[in-house]
């Protein structure tokens, strides 16, 4: 090859791979609606009341809207409350969300609660068992309840191990960190710092967006190409 095309290819290919990354913005998004996946069950879960019972109950089932009531006389640290998308128990049977990058959550809340969390328990066989169902990670993000009056965007990278669950199984630092690889539960909840009285919620739309290919992944392949 003649010096002259060697210069004309590097040049193509320079310029392939500029139009490459500017054109990466335009791709294509990656959604995952899971409100509307009829083929994922959905479920509520509460903590027993000091009268009996439970304090989750369904409003309106086929709009997934429920109710919390936290009663007088509940314990705060021990109360909880809350609505689950939820998948089988195994070590490849949930749902892997370590690939998208949002979530567009939209829930219309009435009460006075200060704050709800959003979480996604993740399945590890490293420190994960079929027998204890509690032994799933515990990544959540915070959610303040006055952030629910539309459409809430929440970056992936907001999720944190919560403190609590890391001390009860002993994990080593290096294990520390949040997976989404394998999410056999998500939801959104109510936990401590709760207020007397009920508190409604209807889970309209959760969505899941991110990049069918990262742009580490674009650049890869176009240093591969090169």
């Amino acid at each position: 090859m003649s010096q002259y095309r060697k210069k004309l290819f590097v040049l193509a290919a320079i310029l392939m791979s500029v139009v490459a990354l500017y054109s990466y913005r335009f791709f294509p998004e990656k959604r995952y609606v899971i409100s509307e996946d009829n083929q994922v069950n959905s479920y509520i879960f509460g903590a027993k009341a000091p009268t009996g019972g439970r304090v989750a109950s369904w409003l309106d089932e086929s709009q997934k809207s429920f109710r919390c009531v936290f009663p007088p006389g509940m314990d705060d640290y021990s109360y909880y409350c809350s609505f689950n998308f939820g998948f089988d128990v195994g070590p490849k049977s949930g749902l892997d969300l370590s690939r998208y990058e949002r979530i567009n959550l939209r829930v219309k809340y009435t009460g006075d609660a200060p704050k709800m969390r959003f979480f996604a328990r993740n399945y590890n066989s490293q420190y994960s068992s079929r027998d204890d169902t509690n032994s799933t990670k515990y990544n959540s993000i915070f959610v303040p309840t006055k952030e629910l009056n539309g459409e809430l965007t929440l970056r992936m990278s907001e999720f944190l191990v919560t403190e609590w669950w890391l001390l009860l199984y002993n994990l080593p630092r290096e294990l520390s960190f949040p997976e989404l690889n394998n999410v056999l539960t998500l939801g959104i909840e109510f936990s401590d710092s709760m207020t007397l009285g009920n508190h409604d919620v209807t889970v309209e739309k959760v969505e899941f967006v991110g990049s069918w290919i990262s742009r580490e992944s674009c650049i890869s392949v176009l240093f591969a190409c090169g």
